[in-house]
């Protein structure tokens, strides 16, 4: 006999066993067979044996009955009381099933390597439709920074702050785990805490810690997370704001695309990827690791990890900076290594999801008109940084900078690199051996370091907007523009020299030494036009009336969090290395020399002439 005890199926399929729908019947008992119970809305069946009662599913697998049948047998006990005892066996039934179902769960998603679960993640991603990033405006942030919009990727609303998380909760990260393939579709994030601790530094997002618990817990999974998000569209923070999401876009993109992408094939460590998304509506973006566990400054036991290093604060690294670095020029070299031997993907899957430049065709040259930004705004922005360089901050420089001489060569090779702007991009660019895919800014305090148990330093690295394909001249110096210049001084040569036998070895072409380092010191160059864009900056940062009482870079007004970032010891860094590039590396007989062998003997075209590079300026 079949019996059914509760409400009527609302459906067919809907409460049913075996797929057939179950009449309504009295209870009238049973002496054995099957019974269909309504638990919650959906029936259980429970097997009734005709001595021992309720059939009971036990933790191992195994099947028991109440205890309490001892005492008096299934066919001798009231209607009323086996009544009870059948949906008590029907309630426990289901919750023992839920409980090995779950465990099951764990066992298969445990059970795949976590190598061969990350290549399958990546893989599912890249088989998705390649997206694409759309240009957008000044206005576009300022108007809808704080409307919720759905992501590119995953076309689903998500937060971009510590408030629209919690805000969204546990559920919303469950959806969004489940979507980016990072958690079993059968687990879920049950508890979401955010840290007090807050997180400061960068110069392009803002930052925040949080932990989570788990329906179940299996070990590749973190607790304590980390977000990236954009900062704050107002207050002291505005500016970066714009200046992130506008004109340095898509750089929130393709760092989302790296992580989505190619987390599995990167020859190097990356905190594991869990979620992220951005707008292309709002500009608002998020990003969700697993958080990267620093233990402190060196010495430590073998894998823990250092840190966390600051950005322009190497005076403050424990251990060997000239090692850390070294490893850097390493890593850069495994990466592009890696893009050129084919392991990252094919080259129309990586053109399809990451950033490249663009083609030759766009960047041709021209020997009769500056290609850089206009004269005049140049001029007007040197005669600032001038100012700022011999007068305001003059204390953190070298004497020389006081110089006619020195102001003077200042002026003409920055003006003359704006000149010859367009030109020394393709240069960099049109030779695809130099070209490949790395880290941005891989400065100190974008990589997390520990030591094996043979004492080899090792690392890993994170914040990777912007990633992509991109000359290596670029690169490599954007990776050592924070460095302290005694190190650039003292180990560029040896630092080359690691990169490019690493690069050959791994499996990349053979380079030109002396085209590799004019390139990086070229960039450099260009890098200081960039910092003195934002000297303005820099004095809403720390006002005028301050400088006079400040006697070196290590005053905290310059050299602290400022508002939450490190924007202005960087440019301050970044900005006295490209002096002293100048002056002592002779960065401009490197320029020189490029217009003389590249632009005129090589392309067969004219030097431009000072009426070209200055128009109406002069310097005064």
């Amino acid at each position: 006999m079949v019996a059914y005890l509760g409400r009527a199926p609302a459906a067919l399929g809907e409460r049913c066993v075996g797929g057939k729908q179950v009449r309504r019947t009295q209870w009238k008992g049973s002496s054995g067979g099957p019974i269909d119970l309504d638990v919650e809305g959906i029936l259980e069946r429970v097997e009734i044996h005709p001595l021992k009662g309720p059939k009971l599913l036990q933790a191992d697998g195994s099947d028991g009955y109440f205890p309490e049948i001892r005492q008096r047998p299934w066919d001798q006990m009231p209607t009323a009381d086996q009544r009870i005892m059948a949906y008590r066996a029907a309630k426990q039934n289901r919750s023992t099933k839920a409980l090995l179902a779950d465990q099951q769960a764990q066992a298969e998603w445990s059970s795949m390597p976590p190598a061969e679960r990350l290549a399958r993640r990546c893989a599912t991603e890249i088989a998705r439709k390649p997206k694409s990033w759309k240009p957008i405006s000044h206005e576009t942030v300022r108007d809808k920074h704080t409307q919720k919009c759905k992501g590119i990727f995953y076309n689903m609303e998500f937060p971009w702050s510590e408030n629209t998380l919690k805000e969204m909760g546990p559920q919303w990260l469950t959806k969004a785990f489940h979507a980016a393939g990072t958690l079993d579709e059968r687990n879920a994030v049950t508890e979401l805490i955010l840290e007090k601790r807050k997180v400061t530094a960068g110069n392009n997002s803002g930052k925040f810690l949080f932990e989570v618990r788990y329906k179940w817990q299996t070990p590749d999974l973190h607790r304590q997370l980390f977000a990236k998000i954009p900062f704050p569209c107002e207050g002291p923070t505005r500016n970066d704001r714009m200046s992130s999401s506008v004109n340095k876009q898509p750089m929130d993109f393709y760092e989302v695309n790296c992580y989505r992408i190619l987390e599995s094939t990167m020859p190097v460590k990356l905190p594991k990827f869990y979620f992220g998304d951005i707008s292309n509506e709002s500009s608002n973006f998020i990003l969700i690791t697993e958080r990267v566990q620093f233990a402190g400054m060196p010495p430590l036991p073998p894998m823990m990890i250092e840190g966390p290093y600051e950005k322009c604060k190497d005076f403050d690294m424990g251990g060997s900076d000239k090692e850390h670095y070294a490893l850097l020029f390493k890593v850069h070299a495994r990466i592009a290594a890696a893009h050129k031997s084919g392991q990252m993907g094919s080259e129309e899957m990586l053109r399809a999801h990451v950033n490249y430049p663009p083609p030759a065709e766009y960047l041709l040259p021209d020997d009769t008109a500056v290609t850089g930004q206009l004269v005049q705004q140049l001029a007007a922005n040197l005669r600032g940084g001038l100012k700022f360089i011999t007068q305001t901050a003059h204390v953190l420089f070298p004497s020389y900078v006081k110089s006619e001489e020195f102001q003077e060569k200042l002026w003409r090779t920055l003006m003359t690199l704006n000149a010859y702007s367009r030109e020394i991009t393709l240069w960099k660019n049109a030779d695809v051996d130099y070209v490949a895919l790395g880290h941005m800014n891989l400065n100190i305090d974008n990589a997390f370091f520990w030591r094996t148990g043979n004492q080899q330093l090792d690392c890993g690295m994170f914040d990777l907007g912007g990633f992509g394909a991109f000359s290596l001249h670029h690169r490599l110096w954007w990776g050592i523009n924070c460095a302290e210049y005694a190190l650039i001084s003292e180990h560029l040569e040896e630092f080359l020299s690691i990169f490019l036998e690493t690069y050959r070895s791994l499996g990349g072409p053979s380079l030109d030494r002396k085209v590799l380092r004019s390139g990086l010191i070229i960039t450099a160059l260009e890098n200081m036009i960039f910092m003195i864009a934002s000297i303005p900056n820099c004095l809403t940062m720390c006002k005028s009336s301050e400088w006079p009482t400040i006697q070196d870079r290590h005053d905290p007004r310059i050299s602290a969090d400022v508002d939450g970032k490190s924007t202005l010891r960087t440019t301050l860094q970044v900005l006295l290395n490209g002096i002293r590039m100048l002056e002592e590396m002779h960065a401009d007989e490197v320029l020189d020399e490029w217009i003389s062998t590249i632009f005129v003997q090589s392309w067969g075209l004219k030097a431009k002439p000072d009426e070209v590079i200055f128009g109406a300026e002069t310097r005064t």
